[in-house]
C-alpha cells in the first residue's frame, strides 16, 4: 500500500498493488504535484528521471539518494567524478555543534554549517542539485550500523562495507535553491517523512489493518477493505476537525474517535443527515479542545521543530 500525504492540509492517496511491486513503480511515485511544491520521500521512491521531471514541471524535491549514486562537483577548475563515500569524506569535514543537533534533534545556532555543494547528480543524467551532507556522532552512526545489519539479517542478506560507512553521515539532495531552503530547515523537514510511517504504525496497532480473523484470502482481503473504508472514514474526522492543529495528536484523536464509532454507525445506518452531523459536531468537539501533545524539552517532536523555523527564519 502506497501513501501520499498532503502535510499542510492532510489529503491522502493511496493506492493498493501487489506486494512484489517496488515503491518507484507505484502510481503515487508518478503522479504531478503542484508548481511550487516539496516532495519528500524514502528512497526507495527515488528515480533520477522522474525528479527531473519534476524538477523541468516546477515543482521541488528533498530526498535522500542511493549508496551507490555517483556524482560530479567542480573543484580547482576541474569537473570530477566521485562516487558518494568518496566525495562525502572529501568535502564534508566533521563539524561536532551540527551533528549534535542531529543527533538530538535540537535547533543549532545561526553560525553553526554543514556542508552544502552544488552538484551534478547521476553518471548520464547529471542532474544539477545540491547535496546536504552532515556527519554525525560515533555512537549514532554505531547504532544505524547495528540496525541496518538487525534488518538485513532478517531477510538473510548481509549488508555491504559501503552501507555500513555510509551510516557516518545524513545526507540529502535537492533542487531547491538555499533562499528556499537552508541545511537547518532541510534537516527538520526530512523528518516529516517518518510521518507516513507513523500513520502506518497508528493504522495498524488501532486499525488492526494488519490482523485478520479467517484463513481464506477472499475474506482476508474483504476485512482489509472494510478496515481500510474505517480508516477513510476514520481520516475524514480528523481533517474536519483536529488536523488544523499543529500540536494534534493522532493516537489520542484515534482513541477519541474509537469511543463514538458505535455513534457513528447508528447514524449512518439511520440515513438521517442530521444525526450524521450532531455526532460529527461533538466529535469535533473534543478533538478541538483535547488530543494535543505534550512539548518535550530534552527532544522536542516535529511540530515544535517546524514552529521553531517559522519564529526564527
Amino acid at each position: 500500500m502506497s501513501v501520499c500525504w498532503h502535510m499542510t492540509c492532510g489529503d491522502l492517496g493511496l493506492h493498493l498493488d501487489k506486494g512484489c511491486t517496488q515503491d518507484k513503480s507505484s502510481p503515487l511515485a508518478t503522479c504531478s504535484l503542484p508548481v511550487g511544491s516539496l516532495r519528500i520521500a524514502d528512497v526507495g521512491y527515488f528515480s533520477l528521471s522522474r525528479v527531473a521531471h519534476m524538477s523541468e514541471a516546477g515543482s521541488y524535491w528533498l530526498t535522500r539518494i542511493k549508496v551507490q549514486g555517483t556524482l560530479y562537483c567542480d573543484a580547482n577548475s576541474q569537473t570530477r567524478r566521485y562516487e558518494l563515500y568518496e566525495f562525502l569524506q572529501s568535502f564534508c569535514p566533521f563539524r561536532p555543534e551540527l551533528s549534535a543537533w542531529v543527533s538530538k534533534r535540537t535547533r543549532p545556532s545561526q553560525d553553526q554549517n554543514g556542508r552544502d555543494v552544488n552538484i551534478r547528480l547521476g553518471k548520464t543524467e547529471k542532474l544539477h542539485c545540491r547535496l546536504l551532507a552532515v556527519r554525525v556522532p560515533q555512537e549514532v552512526a554505531h547504532q544505524r550500523r547495528r540496525q541496518r545489519r538487525a534488518r538485513l539479517q532478517e531477510k538473510g542478506q548481509t549488508p555491504s562495507r559501503r552501507q555500513l560507512q555510509m551510516a557516518d553521515w545524513t545526507v540529502f539532495a535537492t533542487n531547491a535553491g538555499e533562499p528556499l531552503l537552508a541545511l537547518e530547515q532541510a534537516i527538520v523537514l526530512m523528518r516529516l517523512r517518518w510521518q507516513i510511517e507513523l500513520l502506518f504504525k497508528l493504522w495498524k496497532q488501532h486499525g488492526r489493518l494488519d490482523k485478520w480473523r479467517s484463513e481464506k484470502p477472499w475474506r482476508i482481503l474483504g476485512e482489509l477493505y472494510a478496515k481500510l473504508i474505517g480508516i477513510i472514514i476514520q481520516h475524514w474526522l480528523l481533517l474536519t476537525s483536529a488536523f488544523s492543529n499543529p500540536a494534534r495528536s493522532l493516537v489520542k484523536a484515534v482513541k477519541t474517535i474509537r469511543r463514538h464509532a458505535m455513534q457513528v454507525a447508528c447514524a449512518v445506518a439511520s440515513g438521517e443527515l442530521h444525526q450524521l452531523l450532531e455526532v460529527c459536531q461533538i466529535i469535533a468537539s473534543c478533538l478541538a479542545t483535547g488530543c494535543r501533545m505534550n512539548n518535550r524539552k530534552k527532544e522536542p517532536t516535529t511540530y515544535q521543530l517546524l514552529l521553531a523555523l517559522e519564529e526564527n527564519p
